[in-house]
């Protein structure tokens, strides 16, 4: 008894030191103070074995309590962890009638009864109760593993071992009856167990949801590309002149806007999203690439070799061939700038160089097609 009370003692010291949502620890405390007054009543059974007569009665409602407790432990956690309702609703009916039958028993002996010299015994209805439990646990089983899909996998071990613990001690319980009373211990310390499990299972929530919202900072929601926050963040990194491989590619969408006021913002974010994964096929093995505007795209590389014109073409080809573009196609301008060239530059002033080139670009593009002009 000592022992179960400590574990439940731990157990409402542990919720109230975490941070969690308060469903939880009302959920997570009320199935310790269950399992207390279940554990309770189970013991103050045992020692009203044998006492006078004239405790039979409240021999009996302590042993309708016990069998009234215990099956609400493992259905107080599936009401919060459930997410098939079906075992909500399943498990309360089943939880309202044990109540109802135990409370009957009290004065017909289904389920239990006292005998004349005040020890209590299973009535014949008790494997009925036994099936209560059953019920109920499974429920409380499948709830749990059902919420804690997302653990790692190296998680279940435990898990599975929490539950296996419970049960062996409850069927030791069973089998060896009041010389071993150890069932509200094994419950007491695995609830205490699935705390702990669920704290973890709550970090790693937390850190996976941090972890989501840090991508969506940093990333475009149209072409899943990085955004212009990362971009600032990568060109925060770079102290003093860059390293003579560094190169620094600027790209423009051409007709973005005529594309957007003739055929509509569909097709003009059709043009964009090309222009991305043409942008990201080519030169992405090489660096980091963001989308930075509307039609701009910044490219930070390293590349040890002087093939900047060769990949100006891969982009060129990437893009006659990009399927589902609005007609006449897709049309970037391309301008770089290689720190190797541009010595005793920091990066925006290389990234300056590189801007310039692509408005040349740009330029040279509409004199050769001027039907294509803005």
């Amino acid at each position: 008894v000592l022992l179960t009370c400590a574990f439940c003692a731990v157990l409402l010291i542990l919720i109230g030191e975490y941070r969690l949502d308060r469903k939880v620890k009302r959920t997570f405390s009320l199935t310790a103070v269950m399992v207390f007054f279940a554990a309770l009543c189970e013991w103050g059974g045992i020692f009203l074995n044998g006492a006078p007569e004239n405790t039979k009665f409240l021999h009996a409602l302590i042993k309708a309590g016990d069998y009234i407790f215990t099956p609400l432990i493992p259905y107080f956690m599936t009401r919060r962890f459930a997410d098939r309702k079906y075992l909500v609703t399943a498990s309360g009916a089943v939880i309202a009638a044990n109540t109802l039958l135990q409370i009957v028993s009290v004065f017909t002996g289904w389920t239990f009864f006292i005998g004349a010299d005040n020890h209590y015994a299973h009535g014949r209805l008790y494997p009925v109760y036994m099936i209560v439990y059953a019920l109920v646990y499974v429920a409380l089983v499948v709830s749990f593993f059902d919420y804690c899909k997302h653990f790692k996998r190296r998680n279940l071990p435990s898990l599975i071992s929490t539950f296996g613990m419970i049960l062996m001690a409850v069927l030791l319980q069973e089998i060896f009856g009041d010389t071993c009373r150890i069932a509200y211990l094994a419950i007491s310390g695995g609830l205490t167990f699935l705390f702990l499990h669920y704290i973890a299972f709550y970090q790693q929530r937390n850190e996976e949801f941090m972890t989501e919202q840090d991508r969506l900072l940093r990333t475009d929601p149209l072409t899943q590309m990085q955004n212009r926050f990362a971009y600032n963040e990568l060109l925060g990194e770079f102290r003093g002149e860059p390293d003579g491989n560094v190169t620094i590619f600027s790209v423009d969408i051409n007709r973005l806007k005529r594309i957007n006021d003739e055929s509509g913002h569909e097709a003009g974010d059709r043009l964009i999203r090309g222009a991305a994964l043409a942008i990201d096929e080519v030169f992405s093995p090489f660096g980091k690439c963001f989308r930075t505007g509307g039609d701009e795209f910044f490219c930070v590389l390293e590349l040890p070799g002087h093939n900047e014109r060769a990949l100006t073409e891969a982009l060129r080809k990437a893009t006659e061939t990009m399927p589902g573009m609005p007609k006449p196609g897709l049309f970037l301008s391309v301008g770089y700038a290689r720190a190797s060239e541009h010595r005793g530059m920091g990066i925006g002033e290389l990234i300056a160089v590189a801007d310039h080139a692509m408005y040349r670009e740009k330029e040279r593009f509409y004199e050769e097609h001027p039907e294509l002009k803005r």
